[in-house]
């Protein structure tokens, strides 16, 4: 395990917290917030280089992507080559990533019976959807807010787990494997400049998570091909400025550069890790104890996210019916309410992550393993 990766998966989730509790605002980005969302929150956020910030958070989901194309390239890469390996990969994955998700949605579920959920959120053919990871698989259902929305890049992960197999079947055994190397790098490339103009969630989100997965599948592919050296430290610190702040610069979204920004960051500090050295700036950022707690509970943080935020805006809603006045008045309202409505949303994918996500996929590893399916499982 890498474990500044572990950390970067951690802010990865906490941007697109940040983005969902203060940047989805008809003032800051553009558009209607979902119902619930920001509790309205953004519109109460008037320091601008937090409010840009907040606003493009929605690319955490990408980082998660390209990671994950990373890990499971670096981890599996070479032990799919069979049917019985495969399905031991597709076991253990859906393992890590299905029950937490699924207990979402029986919560949101009950939220509906409650009148929490909006009734223009519960569509129960959209629930279909989400509850068979296809929602982000069908252009017209991903432009409706429903459920769980942030379960469009967990559908997106689920569509790449299943092409991963073969993928790797085809790159591991090409005549000439540098050449399919080659081709999978440019693949993402070419996917990525058909991105140019959509949003976080629009038609071609599906082919945006893969072309972001097989950007991590690249970056896998040429970790070994690096020599080690101080370089890939500074290549990590002149990454996070452009991965941060080059929408404000540039005014828009560019999501080539972003990406690759992100992928020079993963590959850096997978090639930093392996230097014996003394603790540096990298060190202090990735390998700290906050980040690294943050990161082992970042998908339970991602998908558990909308559930407590829309709790929090019905709460606000219907039992403090003036409080926009407070924040209105007190700005500083603001942070202490963003506090708790963070800390809660962090309790709640600790719990989630200590009882459900994490037996749940060890215990499927282990069932994996007891009745022989593959060998996956021991990694």
């Amino acid at each position: 395990m890498i474990n500044s990766l572990t950390a970067l998966r951690g802010y990865a989730a906490f941007a697109v917290l940040i983005f969902h509790l203060l940047g989805v605002t008809p003032l800051l980005g553009g558009r209607i917030p979902p119902a619930g969302y920001d509790a309205g929150l953004g519109l109460h956020t008037y320091n601008w280089m937090i409010s840009r910030l907040a606003q493009n958070g929605w690319y955490g989901a990408d980082i998660f992507i390209i990671l994950s194309g990373f890990i499971i390239t670096h981890r599996y890469r070479r032990n799919v080559g069979s049917t019985k390996k495969a399905v031991s990969f597709m076991l253990t994955r859906l393992g890590r990533i299905y029950p937490s998700y699924a207990a979402s949605l029986v919560a949101l579920w009950a939220m509906y019976q409650f009148g929490i959920l909006p009734e223009a959120m519960a569509d129960y053919d959209m629930l279909a959807l989400h509850a068979t990871l296809t929602f982000a698989w069908f252009p017209p259902s991903i432009s409706i807010e429903s459920w769980n929305p942030p379960g469009w890049s967990v559908s997106c992960e689920f569509f790449n787990y299943l092409l991963f197999p073969f993928i790797a079947l085809v790159m591991t055994r090409s005549i000439k494997p540098m050449a399919g190397n080659y081709v999978s790098m440019m693949l993402p490339l070419a996917l990525l400049l058909s991105l140019i103009g959509f949003q976080v969630v629009g038609p071609l989100a599906l082919t945006r998570g893969f072309a972001n997965f097989m950007l991590g599948y690249c970056c896998a592919m040429l970790f070994p091909m690096c020599k080690l050296g101080r370089v890939w430290g500074w290549l990590v610190l002149l990454s996070i400025p452009v991965l941060l702040f080059s929408p404000i610069w540039l005014g828009y979204m560019n999501p080539i550069l972003l990406s690759l920004s992100a992928s020079a960051i993963i590959l850096g500090l997978a090639l930093h890790s392996q230097q014996p050295r003394k603790r540096g700036v990298i060190d202090y950022i990735f390998l700290n104890a906050p980040s690294q707690f943050i990161g082992r509970i970042s998908y339970s943080l991602y998908v558990w996210q909308f559930p407590v935020l829309l709790l929090a805006g019905y709460i606000k809603k219907n039992y403090f019916p003036d409080s926009d006045a407070v924040l209105m008045a007190y700005p500083s309202a603001v942070a202490g309410l963003v506090v708790i409505i963070v800390g809660s949303i962090v309790l709640v994918s600790w719990l989630v992550y200590r009882y459900l996500e994490k037996p749940a996929s060890d215990g499927v590893k282990r069932w994996v393993q007891m009745r022989d399916v593959g060998s996956l499982a021991a990694h």
